[in-house]
């Protein structure tokens, strides 16, 4: 789907629900047989920042054709099915986490990632983001999702093995200037950020001294769990000196971060990665509450809580990748948490019984990106990126990132003219109040104004129901969604509108048949429960 075309105008007003009513003026507006349920101003779409921190170490290479698979299913996760599959007012960000590992700027430091912009459809060449507005034009043209794999696919590839998402995270929430995330994120927004690896974070405050020097008995990035993580309350050991094994359950992140004076490049009774919950803090204050942030993560993790009850921790020999002739054949590595049921295990090497080819699409525990989830409760969502498909896990981001936005629900007891059929077809009149702006220049069909002071402001246009209107036409229509509408579960859908963007001040007013009040001992009447 390209640009908002099929459905410009997504309303999240509250009528009836939240929502401060205006005065109905003269009531001259007023049917006899109706109920006022009341008129609200229309505020724009609520906006959505979608952020995506994207692991581009080398051992993301045999994952890149999955990711840019499985990517447009996230997007089309956002569309909403019972409005004409419209998209949020959004706005997508990616960043990598590719950071300075000797406490100089070098790597991408946080910034946005907008790499050949020009062959992905962006307007302007100096763009940091994907927008797609409703009061203001999109920054792109073509299609959305295409739009956006492309720009996912243009992100470096091979960078640092130690990827420090976190870190690039809260850095780029910090930072201050156009190319980071404190200029991305709008103040009305709804934020969700996206971490997608197949290693843990390994970020590090204030410099990299930790990634130094050469360890000849154990890969390079063995020091980010060694150092990060603990098994059964006991630290591991740095550097490595055997073979460790643990249930994952018995696991975590560790929590004890190292003053900045310690020196990281010898083995420490602290943590020299920088502090999981800092960098959770410096996400949330780009928002003024939590429930405003959504953080999923797809990656090293069991692929079913059954699995996650059953999985093994596990630091051995591996076959040494890079073996030279003063060097071991084996050294020391994290093996997977988990493989893509598509690559499993199959040609294991006869000494270690570690098969390169699984790992290579398989990942490893992220212990410190699962603390990271879990400091947003709720809010924090964890997928395995061994699945072979992310259906499930695109879709429930999207639907999470839907369920924050405000909609419009009519909490009234409606007649049904139809009961025959799942939806409700209520007898209603729903006017829009359009502003007399330049952008608006629908004509009134009718002299029912807002107020005889504000007749000369407002146009006024009668949409129908959608089942009755014009194929094309403007139109609204209620559905039954109980999660969206929990009082009533009668969720308004106004679809088709025409205009180009909506304009500021919009107002909705509803008048509808509604059904007797029980309590009152009135009969029942056809259409009514």
């Amino acid at each position: 789907m390209g640009q908002i075309g099929r459905a410009c105008l997504v309303l999240v007003a509250l009528v009836g629900c939240h929502s401060t009513p205006l005065e109905w003026g003269n009531g001259n507006c007023a049917v006899p047989g109706y109920t006022n349920l009341g008129t609200s101003v229309v505020p724009p779409p609520r906006p959505v920042d979608l952020a995506f921190v994207v692991s581009n170490s080398p051992s993301m290479t045999a994952k890149q054709e999955k990711l840019l698979a499985q990517f447009p299913k996230l997007i089309r996760a956002l569309e909403d099915p019972t409005n004409n599959l419209s998209l949020p007012n959004l706005r997508v960000a990616f960043l990598d986490g590719n950071m300075s590992t000797n406490g100089s700027r070098l790597g991408d430091a946080g910034e946005l990632q907008m790499v050949d912009t020009l062959s992905c459809g962006i307007i302007d060449p100096a763009a940091r983001w994907l927008q797609m507005l409703t009061l203001t034009p999109a920054n792109y043209t073509g299609d959305t999702t295409q739009d956006l794999t492309c720009l996912l696919g243009n992100l470096p590839q091979g960078a640092c093995a130690y990827q420090q998402l976190l870190r690039a995270a809260a850095t780029s929430a910090s930072a201050t200037g156009p190319a980071y995330l404190s200029a991305f994120v709008r103040k009305n927004a709804y934020l969700g950020l996206v971490l997608i690896s197949d290693e843990d974070d390994c970020s590090t405050f204030p410099d990299g001294s930790m990634f130094a020097p050469d360890i000849p008995s154990e890969t390079t990035s063995l020091r980010c769990a060694t150092r990060g993580h603990a098994c059964a309350a006991q630290n591991l050991s740095y550097p490595t000196t055997g073979p460790v094994t643990a249930p994952l359950t018995d696991c975590r992140a560790r929590t004890d971060s190292c003053p900045a004076t310690a020196d990281a490049t010898l083995p420490t009774s602290c943590s020299p990665l920088a502090d999981v919950h800092l960098l959770a803090e410096r996400i949330k204050a780009l928002k003024s509450s939590e429930d405003k942030v959504t953080v999923a993560a797809i990656f090293g993790w069991p692929l079913t809580d059954a699995d996650l009850s059953t999985a093994t921790y596990k630091v051995a020999p591996i076959p040494n990748p890079h073996p030279a002739h003063d060097q071991p054949s084996t050294i020391h590595d994290l093996w997977p948490i988990c493989y893509d049921p598509d690559h499993p295990p199959s040609s294991p090497d006869p000494e270690t019984g570690y098969d390169p080819v699984a790992a290579a699409y398989g990942a490893k525990p992220g212990l410190r990106l699962s603390a990271f989830v879990d400091e947003f409760r709720e809010q924090g969502l964890k997928f395995s990126v061994c699945q072979p498909d992310w259906s499930d896990a695109m879709t429930m981001v999207g639907e999470t990132l839907r369920k924050s936005l405000q909609n419009i629900c009519l909490d009234a007891r409606l007649v049904d003219a139809d009961p025959s059929t799942s939806d409700i077809e209520p007898d209603c009149l729903v006017d829009l109040f359009l502003p007399k702006v330049e952008e608006v220049s629908t004509p009134s069909t009718s002299a029912c104004v807002l107020s005889t002071s504000e007749s000369s402001e407002w146009t006024r246009t009668r949409i129908p129901r959608c089942d009755t209107a014009d194929a094309g036409a403007p139109c609204w229509k209620v559905t039954i969604d109980n999660t969206r509408c929990p009082v009533s579960g009668q969720l308004v859908n106004i679809i088709n509108y025409s205009a180009p963007y909506i304009a500021a001040g919009t107002r909705l007013s509803f008048q509808c048949r509604v059904c007797p009040d029980l309590d009152a001992g009135i009969s029942s009447q056809p259409g009514c429960p």
